[in-house]
């Protein structure tokens, strides 16, 4: 990733900070409470099934029933900031894609096609829109995830959570082998696309001169 580019990134995410801290900060809070969940919902069931229930079943129901609203609270005010947020960035992607392209020469719009200047476009707003809204909740959710899990087990099982340690490195590698053939097939589809929207647009114009030349 070079200078230029991360400079670009963030001048288009920097607008839109605000809205990402908050969707964080709840996709935080949402993985906070999926952890702490199971503990609570036994502590909750041992106070209740104990000689002196400090817990009545209702009151239990209704803690465990507060704390899932929360969370779904959380999760869908994470979903629609960080969708705005993306969707912001992907417009202004565009705004400056076309002002760029009004102050080209015109041997400019000669040489490209449109149909490869659209499928880049579209695959790089597509990109933009991925990296806030599904790669960063992702690498969000995982980190805190893994945090609290590798916590947990450590707790409850060193040895079981070194096992997990030295098996966790070769799954990761995987998944990123996975990743990268997935990227490569899909910048694939997305040159066939722009050949075949360069395709669409070269027989329009010809039908078009057709049809003015023999009306």
């Amino acid at each position: 990733m070079s200078p230029h580019f991360r400079q670009q990134l963030a001048s288009l995410i920097w607008p839109e900070r605000w809205r990402l801290a908050t969707g964080f900060g709840f996709l935080s809070g949402s993985a906070a409470i999926s952890l702490a969940l199971p503990r609570a919902a036994g502590t909750v069931l041992d106070h209740c099934l104990a000689p002196d229930p400090a817990w009545t079943p209702a009151a239990a129901a209704a803690a465990l029933a507060a704390m899932i609203a929360v969370q779904a609270g959380m999760v869908a005010g994470r979903t629609q900031l960080l969708n705005t947020a993306g969707e912001s960035g992907a417009a202004g992607m565009r705004r400056q894609s076309f002002g760029a392209l009004v102050h080209k020469e015109l041997s400019f719009c000669d040489e490209t096609s449109s149909g490869a200047l659209l499928g880049r476009l579209s695959a790089d707003t597509f990109a933009l829109q991925k990296l806030v809204t599904t790669h960063g909740v992702f690498a969000v959710r995982g980190v805190a995830m893994v945090g609290g899990c590798f916590g947990m087990m450590l707790c409850i099982s060193p040895p079981l959570c070194a096992v997990s340690s030295l098996a966790f490195p070769p799954a990761v590698l995987i998944a990123r082998r996975a990743g990268e053939a997935m990227k490569q097939r899909q910048a694939g589809v997305q040159t066939a696309l722009a050949g075949a929207s360069a395709e669409a647009s070269a027989s329009l114009l010809a039908l078009l001169l057709v049809q003015i030349r023999y009306p």
